[in-house]
């Protein structure tokens, strides 16, 4: 049989080629994803009782030196390339690319046998598949570093009549995965670190509460989804462990919803309705003005707005809080006065944004302004609106 050719490294001595093509992979799967990423951060699984596989492996690749200087064995190769998580993060990530379901077994198409005599596919046939994938997707530059960092013969089963490996090739592919595998955890980490600053509430298709469950060391560890009829599904991901609840796992993620009788056309959370807690920000964009659009019927919304004041704007403002989670009142301001600045806030409640230069106000000589005005509500109550 012919040689296998000599692994080269697809990689720059610190690691730029690789850092590169997988920060602008997150970056694309967060871009597309939407709700699946959120999936896809956090790992979505059934209930464990173990550590975290991609935790276990930081510390596995911290403990090397510089890939430059440390002379790898076979073992140390087959100890950071045996962490199937990282190929299943690798996989979900390309998925969200594409605007597909999150899967929790993206490879188990390739387990072969029939229970209790089930055959679970090698790394390397994982890594194989998560090049495919990669190459399929039109990602050719990561399946080149996935191809270069998981060799099929050095990954193989170690047996004690096993030949030693030529050591270069060892190095070189080492070098490859070590670089590879710490760029990616760096990214993945760094991440979930992010979301400490989002949002924590987002309105969802159904009338769905989706709720980011985020902590100080970790960033984001989970999430959430509240049901209009107060039921709830979770999922929550520890170092030690997972923990879920009314979450369906295949073939994709989705919720049990409880008693479908009892689904309301409105946003809640828990006993609250999602406005009394208050989404960030507004409705509209800046400069716009358009209509609600509500998924549901809003009769009740109306009926109930009009029964709390007699004040046609107080049951406008409410209206508005009740179908769009926005605990704000929009408005605009038609004003000859010209501020310096494009946004301003006064207080820490009350905001303006310029709007460009009217083309009627200069066409009927007239010099006025449109600002488009929002204010922030402590409360929800007729009277303090």
């Amino acid at each position: 049989m012919p040689e296998e050719p000599e692994p080269t490294s697809t990689t720059g001595a610190n690691g730029g080629d690789a850092k590169a093509c997988l920060e602008k992979l997150f970056r694309e799967a967060k871009s597309k994803g939407g709700l699946q990423y959120i999936f896809t951060l956090v790992r979505v699984e059934g209930l464990t009782g173990t550590a975290d596989p991609l935790l276990a492996l930081r510390r596995v690749l911290a403990g090397f030196a510089s890939s430059d200087h440390h002379h790898a064995t076979p073992d140390d190769y087959r100890s950071i390339g045996n962490c199937e998580d990282a190929l299943s993060l690798v996989v979900n990530l390309i998925r969200c690319c594409l605007r597909q379901a999150y899967e929790v077994s993206p490879f188990l198409h390739l387990y072969q046998g029939r229970f209790p005599n089930v055959v679970k596919p090698s790394r390397v046939a994982m890594a194989e598949h998560a090049s495919r994938v990669a190459s399929e997707a039109g990602w050719h530059d990561l399946a080149d570093l996935i191809t270069a960092s998981y060799d099929a013969e050095l990954l193989g089963v170690a047996s004690p009549c096993a030949p030693n490996p030529n050591d270069d090739r060892l190095q070189t592919s080492f070098r490859n995965c070590l670089t590879f595998l710490r760029s990616m955890i760096e990214i993945y980490f760094a991440e979930r670190l992010s979301y400490k600053n989002s949002p924590q509430f987002y309105k969802m298709p159904r009338f769905e509460v989706l709720e980011l469950l985020v902590e100080d060391e970790w960033g984001l560890s989970g999430f959430q989804v509240h049901i209009s009829n107060g039921a709830s599904a979770r999922f929550v991901r520890s170092p030690n462990g997972t923990d879920c609840m009314n979450i369906e796992l295949h073939p994709h993620v989705g919720f049990f919803v409880g008693m479908i009788d009892e689904l309301r056309d409105e946003w809640r959370v828990g006993d609250k309705r999602l406005y009394e807690i208050g989404l960030p920000g507004r409705y509209n964009n800046l400069g716009e003005w358009k209509p609600i659009i509500y998924p549901g019927n809003t009769d009740a919304l109306q009926k109930e707005a009009c029964s709390l004041s007699n004040d046609d704007d107080v049951q406008g403002a409410l209206f508005y809080m009740m179908c769009t989670g926005h605990r704000v009142i929009e408005f605009v301001v038609r004003t000859t006065i010209e501020l310096p600045m494009e946004a301003v806030t006064i207080g820490s409640k009350l905001h303006l944004w310029k709007c460009p230069p009217v083309e009627e106000s200069s066409r009927l000589g007239q010099n006025f302004r449109l600002y488009d005005g929002w204010v922030e509500l402590d409360s929800v109550d007729p009277e303090s609106i």
